[in-house]
């Protein structure tokens, strides 16, 4: 597969899909290749299924967003922008400790700006 060969790569996708078809990553790749060829409402389409499969999917939000606005649908693009922020403020809180293998918590974000 060539870089920019994004028929192969639906098709790679749309093959996951058929073997698991709740794989939210592979909604958000199709919506990204449906992206790429300006078809707006494809995007919107596969980016809400992977959404439902997976709430908490960062990029799925902010892609959904800029979709959204496409459409000039603001109010609900505002709202997985918020969405989008939340989960990577929430994600970026937390790191893996290599030498222990442990979740450790981060000082909250308002140590962390020095408020």
């Amino acid at each position: 597969m060539q870089k920019g060969d994004f028929n192969t790569a639906s098709e790679y996708f749309k093959k996951i899909l058929s073997l698991k078809p709740d794989n939210p990553e592979a909604h958000y790749n199709i919506g990204i290749i449906f992206f790429q060829a300006n078809q707006t409402e494809k995007v919107i389409e596969e980016l809400k299924i992977a959404l439902k499969l997976r709430e908490d999917f960062a990029l799925a939000h902010k892609s959904l967003a800029f979709a959204l606005l496409q459409m000039n649908q603001i109010a609900e693009a505002i709202l997985h922008f918020e969405k989008y922020v939340e989960i990577t403020l929430v994600q970026n809180r937390f790191w893996k400790s290599s030498d222990q293998g442990t979740i450790k918590l981060s000082l909250n974000f308002t140590q962390e700006v020095g408020a």
